[in-house]
């Protein structure tokens, strides 16, 4: 499989597994969350596809605050591999692919109870474009 077919197949994943009810949004901390606090969800478009040892780092050193380049950074200063879901994704346009997926899990306004509202399709049909997906 190539960078752009993954790129693509944990697009469409995350469009296809989330809803308003699941996205890990956290009403206490007003925002989503890497790692689920409660079994309403498995966690963010990132989170959910960590392993158990990359959430617990996330819990352990409150790292729920860091974006997507931040926390890719602290798993390597950690001595954390990058799980291999994301392979090839860690450094450069895939960074960048890795954060537009998040923002797009983490705007409520792209979400509805059956999935994307109007202007969620719109956003990814515009992450395809920019990525050329």
């Amino acid at each position: 499989m190539t960078k752009k077919e993954r790129m693509l197949k944990l697009l469409d994943d995350t469009v296809a597994h989330f809803n308003s009810g699941n996205r890990c949004f956290s009403k206490d901390r007003g925002k989503c969350l890497y790692v689920p606090v409660n079994d309403s969800s498995q966690g963010c478009a990132i989170g959910r596809l960590l392993p158990a040892k990359h959430k617990k780092f996330i819990t352990d050193n409150d790292a729920e605050d860091v974006g997507v380049a931040g926390l890719f950074c602290s798993f390597d200063t950690a001595g954390l591999n990058i799980p291999k879901v994301f392979a090839g994704l860690s450094v450069g346009m895939g960074l960048r692919f890795l954060a537009s997926l998040q923002d797009l899990h983490d705007s409520g306004e792209y979400w509805c109870s059956t999935g994307l509202t109007e202007s969620g399709r719109q956003t990814y049909k515009e992450i395809k474009e920019y990525f050329e997906l």
